[in-house]
């Protein structure tokens, strides 16, 4: 088979895995070669040619390039490598366990290899639509989640299927039993939606999602801040030193059930800061929705603040807003979004943290980036 026959596949969709065992057909140093036709074919539009391709980049000889076609096929077909590295890495081993320290094995090892994506899962059967049911959401902590996997047409179960589950700190993996089931192990104390990602042998990639949560009720965090210093400043909204600044605050409710009566506290330790209205009440911040207070809190900024401070403005127990002055003495900010627990009328949103929480503050000049720090404990 030569380049020119290549070109002229329509193959569609139905990406081959090739294994082309002879010299040089992977040499990509000069012109377009043999595997490299393979794998430029096509759009992502209109796809044609390979999804991977295992081949040297140099001359080879017959005895050692069987033992590589061997072990690859070994690999793939008895021991269910599903991946074109894994198959390449099993027939090199397959060479060495036969020809050892020879010369020429080392040789044969150098010019080896796979174009394409090395990772990418190569089927040996037709795939097979699967439902996997799993919880669709969690609680902060430790929880031990089931996953069943079956085939959508028989739904019969799965066995040997992988199951990922992934997020910001978290990659868990396990492998469904002869049930179809697999068990997870999750701990998380961080609100994010977390991926599920389940694949094996048989398997059409399944993807979806799970959700970190708050234990049970309402749960209010920042969503977004606004500032006026229209009356109290020079009106760009921005925050300048000598100037007094109207905050308004919206939260955001990502809790199961309504929260009402909402009272957030702001403060700060900080001498060139002074907080003139720290508190606002939110009558009621429904379950899955976003309520901004207008004007509802505010603070004014000395005339004196060193250039470069930095200020921690804390709400509730870790919600921050960051301030501090360039070289240009204009004083930048951010709020920082974080996990916030407020106060759902007269009983408190618990959480204990204990935790190093480092803060990135934005600012326009690229002469200066600062970080402020905050060690978070207790319990509210």
């Amino acid at each position: 088979m030569k380049s020119s026959d290549v070109s002229s596949l329509n193959n569609s969709q139905k990406l081959t895995f090739v294994t082309s065992i002879g010299c040089g057909v992977a040499k990509f140093d000069s012109g377009e070669s043999f595997g490299e036709t393979w794998l430029e074919l096509g759009t992502l539009s209109q796809p044609r040619g390979a999804a991977a391709f295992i081949g040297p980049t140099g001359n080879t000889h017959t005895t050692y390039n069987n033992k590589i076609d061997k072990g690859i096929y070994v690999g793939m077909f008895t021991e269910n490598l599903n991946t074109a590295g894994q198959g390449l890495i099993r027939g090199k081993l397959y060479l060495y366990n036969v020809y050892g320290t020879d010369p020429n094995v080392e040789y044969h090892y150098k010019i080896y290899c796979v174009l394409g994506d090395p990772s990418i899962h190569i089927w040996k059967q037709i795939p097979r639509e699967v439902s996997v049911d799993y919880t669709e959401s969690i609680t902060f902590g430790t929880n031990l989640v089931e996953f069943t996997v079956n085939h959508t047409s028989s739904n019969l179960p799965v066995d040997g299927a992988v199951v990922c589950v992934s997020g910001n700190d978290i990659f868990v993996t396990g492998t469904t039993d002869a049930t179809g089931s697999a068990y997870l192990e999750i701990s998380s104390e961080d609100l994010e939606t977390l991926t599920v990602t389940v694949t094996g042998e048989t398997v059409f990639p399944f993807q979806g999602t799970m959700e970190v949560l708050p234990p049970t009720g309402p749960w209010v965090v920042q969503d977004y801040y606004l500032l006026d210093d229209n009356i109290g400043g020079n009106g760009n909204n921005l925050i300048d030193y000598g100037e007094s600044i109207l905050l308004s605050l919206a939260v955001k409710n990502i809790g199961p059930n309504n929260a009402t009566n909402v009272n957030i506290e702001l403060s700060t330790s900080d001498p060139y800061i002074t907080i003139t209205d720290n508190l606002h009440n939110y009558p009621s911040v429904p379950s899955g929705q976003s309520v901004l207070e207008s004007n509802g809190f505010a603070f004014t900024v000395a005339g004196n603040i060193p250039d470069g401070h930095e200020v921690i403005i804390n709400g509730g127990i870790s919600n921050h807003l960051c301030l501090y002055r360039d070289h240009r003495n204009v004083v930048h900010y951010e709020l920082v979004p974080n996990i916030a627990y407020f106060y759902n009328g007269n009983e408190p949103i618990k959480l204990e943290t204990n935790n190093d929480l480092i803060l990135n503050c934005k600012h326009d000049s690229k002469f200066l980036r600062e970080y402020c720090k905050d060690r978070l404990s207790g319990v509210i």
